[in-house]
């Protein structure tokens, strides 16, 4: 299953929108002024995608701020004899909702500080582990960190993860939530949750991720590197992506970011 486009009238109370998703990407990202809308419309797809399932943050995040809403999708599992005609529509509580799987990085309880973290960290297959440990230490070696799993002493946890200074020897329990709270950088637990849950959503065939300024406290490189690493994380997830950061889209992704302007109806 493939989200192919949004439709919303009225949005903020004087545009109508219509945004097709790329075709052939995993990756579908808005630009556009602060204002403009662009939190609104991924905040409007995460709800839909997510239905009653959902808690009431995302809910309050839109309310009031269209006037009707649209979402299609195009079902890629059917055989090729019996491929859809046409987009089919989303009604704002889908019946089939429940195989659906999403993130979004702006709902609280999902940051690596919160008991979900360790709990799912315990859930990885071994190969999901070993993928995420690597794409986060691609990413340490510039400040010549390393990120280790180790058993854990806490009854009901096999692992937890250490981050570790190479430099000074220093290590931090990141499935401490106070240690990750307190002694981790901003930037580390921005990619720590990004990249974790990417991961953990790759089991599902059907899953959503939506980023909102993924860009926010990390360095340049760790932008430009960014969407290649999702994508080599989980493949099969379509990502929803807005930005203020031109270095999120600067290796080869030019050609995959909308103008909010330019899906004005």
């Amino acid at each position: 299953m493939k989200l192919t486009k949004l439709k919303v009238s009225n949005l903020l109370g004087h545009k109508n929108i219509e945004w097709n998703f790329n075709p052939d990407s995993s990756f579908n990202i808005l630009v556009g002024n602060n204002g403009s809308g662009k939190s609104t419309l991924l905040n409007i797809i995460a709800s839909i995608v997510a239905d009653s399932r959902f808690d009431t943050t995302l809910k309050h995040k839109i309310k009031d701020c269209f006037e009707s809403v649209e979402l299609y999708y195009r079902d890629n599992s059917c055989s090729f004899t019996k491929q859809q005609d046409n987009d089919e529509q989303i009604q704002l509580h889908p019946k089939h909702s429940q195989p659906l799987q999403f993130w979004c990085s702006n709902q609280n309880g999902w940051d690596i500080d919160n008991e979900a973290y360790s709990i799912y960290l315990n859930g990885l297959k071994s190969k999901q582990l070993k993928s995420y440990i690597q794409a986060v230490n691609e990413f340490l070696k510039m400040n010549d960190k390393e990120l280790k799993s180790e058993p854990s002493n806490q009854p009901c946890r096999k692992i937890k993860l250490v981050l570790v200074d190479n430099k000074t020897g220093k290590q931090i329990n990141v499935t401490s939530p106070l240690e990750a709270s307190i002694l981790l950088s901003h930037g580390e637990r921005e990619l720590l949750k990004i990249l974790f849950w990417t991961v953990v959503l790759n089991k599902y065939p059907h899953s959503f991720i939506f980023l909102h300024n993924p860009e926010t406290h990390l360095h340049l490189n760790w932008q430009e590197n960014l969407l290649l690493t999702l994508r080599k994380l989980n493949p099969n997830a379509q990502f929803f992506i807005k930005t203020h950061s031109p270095a999120i889209i600067m290796n080869g992704w030019n050609n995959l970011y909308v103008d909010m302007n330019e899906i004005i109806v």
